[in-house]
């Protein structure tokens, strides 16, 4: 199974002004908060105690394929990007330092969401709260990293997509959109393996 390259990662770091130095300072922050330990405890202050919900298992975008999704979208500064279920916030930390776009992650663990506002970096914004009751009025891209997301959690969250302006563009990772109009799909690679990434214009 190929999974995310160190080599590939670190270059992309190295080639993004400001991510080598955040990353740096995310690892940092991380470094005694093992999501092992307070991922159990966030759930159940959250109301999410069902043992039998993967929807927080731990995977990540890493950076390098982050930017194939950048480039694939068009992500400019005018965007406003926002990442759905973000956990420690590597998306939302790329799409703002790379295209210079306000970025938003959205996450229902408190410590994911406390730790990234706590980064303080500008134009980009962390929030505490469901999908069901999530606002995407003003949202121009929407990243879904949910390939371990329930049924019920990707009904909440199609729901909300009517909130979408005509012509905002939707990214999933394992899991289709037929609500939605389809524009390209890919295989990438991700902390876990490949997986298919599937791009999405909101069409009323």
């Amino acid at each position: 199974m190929l999974v995310a390259s160190p080599l590939r990662e670190i270059a992309c770091m190295l080639g993004v002004r400001g991510l080598a130095r955040l990353s740096v300072r995310l690892g940092w922050k991380y470094l005694l908060r093992v999501p092992a330990l307070f991922v159990h405890a966030d759930r159940r202050r959250a109301g999410h105690d069902d043992p039998h919900d993967d929807s927080f298992l731990v995977g990540e975008t890493p950076f390098d394929t982050a930017e194939a999704i950048c480039r694939r979208v068009g992500l400019r500064p005018e965007d406003v990007f926002l990442d759905a279920g973000c956990g420690r916030g590597k998306m939302v930390f790329f799409a703002r330092l790379w295209s210079g776009c306000q970025a938003i992650g959205v996450d229902a663990l408190e410590t994911y969401v406390r730790v990234g506002e706590a980064l303080g970096v500008e134009g980009v914004r962390f929030v505490q709260g469901d999908f069901a009751e999530m606002d995407l009025r003003g949202v121009t891209v929407l990243y879904v990293h949910g390939p371990n997301f329930s049924e019920r959690t990707w009904e909440a969250l199609s729901r909300r997509f009517a909130d979408l302006a005509p012509g905002a563009r939707v990214v999933t990772v394992g899991h289709a959109c037929p609500e939605l109009t389809p524009e390209h799909e890919e295989r990438l690679t991700f902390s876990w393996g490949r997986s298919t990434v599937r791009y999405y214009r909101a069409i009323r």
